[in-house]
């Protein structure tokens, strides 16, 4: 699916207490973070979304649809809540949902060498 442009809607997600948490056991938080990352990226394209960026700890989705969007940051958190916690702990992400206008850029500039 390519990327929307005009007005569409954004969802961004983030694991809640991760600095916490990879001081406590980066190994979890590693898990923590592939399973986030999966889970979103699958309830994303369910409902015809795309995650264009990871982010740490979080994602950066769009979708074309503002009803998709919350239908996939729906399913999300409803997958989180029925996933096996990590290292003892559950999945906890908080995830935001905003309509706005995006524009494609660019490609990002080359660094000049002397």
């Amino acid at each position: 699916m390519s990327t929307p442009v005009g007005i569409i809607t954004f969802l961004f997600t983030d694991i809640e207490g991760s600095a916490a948490r990879w001081q406590a056991s980066p190994a979890a938080m590693s898990a923590a973070v592939a399973a986030h990352d999966e889970i979103t990226r699958h309830c994303a394209e369910r409902h015809d979304g795309t995650v264009v960026k990871s982010t740490g700890d979080g994602a950066f989705g769009v979708f074309a649809d503002p009803l998709k969007a919350l239908l996939g940051a729906l399913e999300l958190q409803r997958t989180l809540a029925q996933s096996e916690p990590q290292a003892g702990v559950p999945l906890r992400v908080r995830a935001g949902i905003h309509v706005g206008e995006a524009t494609r850029r660019r490609p990002a500039l080359r660094t000049c060498t002397t």
